[in-house]
C-alpha cells in the first residue's frame, strides 16, 4: 500500500473518530439542555389544536438527569414512570416502566425554555408543544 492511501485512510480513521466524540458531546449538551420539568402547553393534530386538550391541568413531561421520566395527566389524575434516553442525536425516546410501552418523538423545535416534540410512532401529524419550568432533580 502506497504511503498517500495509507495516510489517507488514517485521515479517515481519525476524522470519523472525531465525528463520533462530537457527536457524544452533542448528545450530552441536548441532554443537559431538555433535562428538566416540562409543562405541555398545547397539542395539535395534523396542524390543529387538539379540542380535547386542556392547557388548564398543566400536565407534565419530568426529565430527570438520572435518565428517569415521570409524566402525568392532571385531568385523569395519571402518572407513569419509567426511563429516557436519546438516540441519533435528537430523538427522545420514553419507555415506560409498568407497560412496557415505548414512545419515541423527535425534538424538532428548541429555543430558550421552549420545546416542540413530534410523535413518530403516530400515523397522525401530533406535534406537542412544551415550556421549562425548571429544572428536574
Amino acid at each position: 500500500m502506497n504511503k498517500i492511501v495509507l495516510g489517507f485512510i488514517l485521515i479517515l480513521f481519525g476524522f470519523s473518530n472525531i465525528l463520533s466524540i462530537n457527536a457524544q458531546a452533542n448528545e450530552d449538551s441536548v441532554k443537559a439542555l431538555i433535562i428538566g420539568n416540562w409543562r405541555i402547553e398545547n397539542l395539535t393534530i395534523n396542524g390543529v389544536d387538539d379540542p380535547d386538550f386542556n392547557p388548564e391541568y398543566k400536565d407534565l413531561i419530568i426529565l430527570r438527569k438520572d435518565g428517569t421520566h415521570i409524566t402525568t395527566d392532571n385531568e385523569y389524575e395519571y402518572e407513569q414512570k419509567g426511563k429516557w434516553c436519546l438516540e441519533e442525536g435528537l430523538i427522545l425516546v420514553l419507555t415506560s416502566d409498568e407497560e412496557n410501552d415505548t414512545q419515541k418523538m423527535e425534538i424538532i423545535f428548541f429555543e430558550n425554555n421552549k420545546m416542540r416534540l413530534k410523535l413518530m410512532d403516530s400515523e397522525n401529524d401530533i406535534i406537542i408543544y412544551l415550556v421549562k419550568e425548571d429544572e428536574a432533580l
